[in-house]
């Protein structure tokens, strides 16, 4: 037992304050009390208690108790605040020389699920990181790290950098699928888009297929991969092998179509609809299996988002997409949000699967709202997909085009800006401020490809 208080240096915080710890045996008494306590007023009164009978509470009692709180349902945030105000207050004072890597990981999981700020924390830990090195560092550890990092909003730390160059040289065998899952959904949260820890992950993944992982995990490894924005073949090929999909909820399923849509479209256009064939054929039995048993299992949004992720991969004659246009027109447009109605028209304005009963659909819907809320990208998709002869359609393109500000027009690419420009003057929309606000910004930045003077005669 230590009775006084010495200053001793720690490699973070410089001189600090020895603590007085007590024996072994009431520190873990006293950490195995704060794991069953029900609520943070009790873990209190536990640390108070402790702290008069002379023990003061060491790293694995106050990481406990962090990690209890933080897992606790219904905790008032005041009671709940104190316990982490208890751990930041002694890691100030004492520095964090007697903390290893699972209490540091798990003081900053409990931090980054409550939603505690404490920036003096995560720097101490990146410090830490920094000066101790993360060898030390299981493989949860490291998953705490990254995603309770990313989770509290520190996207710039160069901890992220430390994490992929480890888990590069130990490989991911040690991982569980859900350390995998929250590595690569920190990372991506983070913007963090190490290509050789993705291939890292590519390859584990191949190696186990998504068999072992559940519907979540499957659906955030998947939107993680196509934050990348590179061709992860190996990780599509085994979407494709993993096929038994009914446990997955609605709107998982029509998250993993539009990850994977994402991801073939990295591949050459004529292979995309190879890739995952077999995939597609079991959600498209899975789909039409739900909505035979119930109409409503899906909602006009999960439908939508699957329409839109099969034209995206090639599969333009799917025969799940009449029985979801159906599906969709029956119900009605009006949950959609402006991007929702952009994929749908675009989705049945293809060739392979051209339903003119959408398309009006989408354009009295446009026309009912007033506009809608829609990004360069999604406006110029929605313009094309409505270039059909139908007096109502050319109204919704007026409509849309009147939303559009000078402003605005400086975020569209060159091409949206030309393929708008031609969409309006083929269907002879009269749409003179649009096209004079447009035909300005095309001749400021000297595009070609588009009859600016044409335009302004057509409107």
């Amino acid at each position: 037992v230590c009775d006084d208080e010495e200053s001793v240096h720690c490699p973070v915080f410089g001189q600090v304050q020895r603590r007085r710890k007590g024996t072994e045996t009431q520190q873990r008494e006293l950490s195995k009390d704060i794991a069953n306590c029900k609520s943070a007023r009790a873990i209190l009164q536990k640390i108070n208690a402790a702290k008069q009978a002379g023990v003061d509470p060491n790293s694995v009692c106050l990481s406990t108790a962090a990690h209890r709180v933080a897992r606790l349902n219904g905790e008032q945030e005041g009671p709940r605040n104190q316990i982490f105000e208890v751990v930041i207050h002694d890691i100030t004072k004492h520095g964090l020389s007697g903390w290893d890597a699972q209490g540091l990981s798990k003081v900053l999981w409990a931090c980054a699920t409550a939603g505690f700020k404490t920036p003096e924390l995560f720097g101490a830990a990146e410090d830490f990181a920094h000066h101790e090195g993360l060898a030390s560092f299981r493989s949860q550890h490291l998953a705490y790290l990254v995603w309770s990092f990313s989770t509290s909003g520190h996207k710039t730390s160069l901890l992220y950098e430390k994490v992929d160059n480890e888990i590069i040289r130990r490989g991911l065998s040690s991982f569980n699928t859900q350390d995998i899952c929250m590595c690569l959904k920190g990372f991506s949260a983070a913007g963090h888009k190490g290509v050789c820890f993705y291939r890292v992950a590519e390859a584990e993944i191949a190696k186990r297929g998504f068999g072992p992982f559940n519907p979540q995990e499957v659906g955030s490894i998947l939107s993680s991969f196509v934050s990348v924005g590179q061709r992860f073949r190996q990780v599509l090929q085994a979407v494709n092998a993993h096929v038994d999909l009914k446990e997955y909820t609605a709107a998982t399923m029509a998250g993993i179509v539009k990850s994977v849509a994402a991801l073939l479209s990295h591949e050459p256009p004529g292979n995309r609809p190879y890739i995952c064939a077999n995939f597609f054929e079991t959600i498209m039995a899975e789909i039409t299996t739900r909505l035979a048993a119930s109409p409503m299992s899906l909602s006009p949004t999960h439908l939508t988002t699957i329409a839109w992720g099969h034209i995206k991969s090639g599969l333009t004659s799917s025969p799940i997409l009449p029985t979801i246009s159906t599906q969709i027109l029956t119900r009605g447009l009006d949950s959609l949000t402006g991007p929702d109605i952009a994929h749908l028209a675009a989705a049945y304005s293809n060739q392979g699967c051209l339903d003119y009963r959408v398309i009006t659909a989408v354009g009295q819907e446009i026309v009912s709202r007033g506009g809608l809320q829609l990004n360069s990208g999604e406006f110029s998709l929605l313009l094309n997909a409505l270039e059909v002869d139908d007096a109502k359609v050319s109204e919704a393109c007026l409509v849309l085009s009147k939303s559009v500000t000078a402003k605005k027009l400086k975020y569209f690419k060159d091409a949206e800006l030309i393929g708008c420009l031609k969409v309006l003057c083929v269907m002879g929309v009269r749409a003179e401020s649009f096209i004079k606000k447009a035909g300005s910004e095309v001749r400021k930045r000297g595009l070609k490809g588009v009859d600016t003077a044409s335009c302004a005669t057509v409107a």
